[in-house]
Parts: structure tokens; sequence; C-alpha cells
């Protein structure tokens, strides 16, 4: 089980090696040497904000729960309301591993039947 999650962290979202690369839909633009930087050097500010926050360790207990239960949930959180800058924006998340068996408890009424938000959810949290 560790073996395996440990496995599927290295390979998939390893802190260590870029793991996702933005791209523009539009490949006449996409091509233009400024978009490229740009995109480039947003998914360099990205992978900084996941390294700097607690992304590593949730992610780590997303795979195990994936690995054991065959289902994993996270949760993402802003710690402040400032959205100007991207940088703010990642130095301020905090992401937060929940099972499923939560989650939908959370979000069912007494008739089984979700009648809950989101919105809802980040009031809790």
């Amino acid at each position: 089980m560790d073996l395996l999650s440990s496995a599927l962290h290295g390979m998939l979202t390893s802190g260590a090696t870029p793991w996702f690369h933005l791209d523009i839909k539009d490949e006449n633009i996409g091509r233009d040497d400024e978009v490229k930087e740009f995109l480039e050097n947003a998914s360099m500010s990205m992978m900084r904000g996941f390294n700097r926050s607690n992304f590593e360790n949730e992610v780590h207990s997303l795979y195990v729960d994936l690995v054991v239960f065959g289902t994993g949930c996270m949760l993402l959180k802003w710690k402040t309301t400032h959205l100007d800058f991207l940088h703010d924006i990642y130095q301020s998340s905090l992401y937060k591993k929940i099972s499923l068996e939560w989650l939908i408890q959370f979000l069912e009424n007494t008739n089984h039947l979700f009648d809950k938000s989101c919105k809802d959810l980040a009031l809790i949290m």
C-alpha cells in the first residue's frame, strides 16, 4: 500500500519535477514567444506555490486512500480573499484531503438528497 501510493505520488505529482504545463488552445497564439514565456512563468509560479503549501503531504494521503479504497477527494481552501496576484493565491492556499464518506454525509440531508453547496462546506472547514 505505502509503496504503491508513494510510487503514484512520485510519478504523478512529484514536487521535484514539473508535472504539468500550461498551454493555450489557439495554436497560432501559442506560437508567439511572449505567450510561451508568460505560460512558462505562470507554470513555474504555480509549481512554487504547490511546493510552498501543504499540497505534498495531503496529496500523499489522497494517494493512500486511492490505493486502499479506490477513490480520493481533496479540498482547496483559500486562507485569504486577496486574489489579485497569482503568487498571493498560491501562497495562501491550504489543501485538505477529505474522505468521500465524510463529504457525502455532509452533503446529504435526511432524505438522502444533496442539498448543500460547496459554499456551505467552506463555512465549516
